[in-house]
């Protein structure tokens, strides 16, 4: 190969290269002011949703009462828990601030998880984090624990 189509040749590539890695690169969104700021946040529980499976309460009740095995991670805070968390007997009680942290240490990477919060929107985020962490058997409940509770179904005493 003559030293011009080398060159031709390693320019194409360096060309191609650039154009492959620009196409991969994640664009982060961008804000002007508090409206943008929320219409993204929207966006991205809107993401987390669409990228991981949902089921309702009353799904959840169900397989509760038919003694499915899963675990059942609350993501409220330590002091939304004092309210009670889902009356099931494999409930973990970890905040969505140390979720990823904690995660690994409680959880297997097959392990059937369901994440929960008060309405549905931590838990979407949660979920999603877990999913992005590797574990390959994760579910959000698309409402939370209000929507529990006005459904008249039993919460117990959190045992942190």
């Amino acid at each position: 190969m003559k030293m011009r189509e080398k060159s031709l040749v390693a320019l194409l590539v360096v060309v191609v290269s650039a154009l492959m890695l620009g196409g991969c690169a994640a664009t982060q969104p961008t804000a002007q002011n508090k409206d943008d700021l929320l219409n993204n946040r929207a966006i991205m529980i809107a993401d987390a949703r669409s990228a991981v499976p949902q089921i309702s309460i009353v799904q959840l009740k169900q397989m509760i009462d038919e003694n499915e095995d899963f675990i059942l991670i609350d993501v409220r805070d330590p002091n939304d828990w004092e309210s009670g968390v889902v009356d099931y007997r494999n409930v973990a009680t970890i905040s969505r601030g140390m979720l990823e942290f904690l995660a690994p240490e409680h959880f297997a990477v097959n392990d059937p998880l369901f994440v929960m919060c008060k309405t549905g929107l931590r838990a979407a985020l949660a979920a999603k984090a877990l999913q992005d962490m590797g574990y390959s058997n994760v579910t959000g409940v698309a409402q939370g624990v209000d929507h529990w509770q006005e459904a008249g179904y039993p919460l117990k005493d959190n045992q942190i």
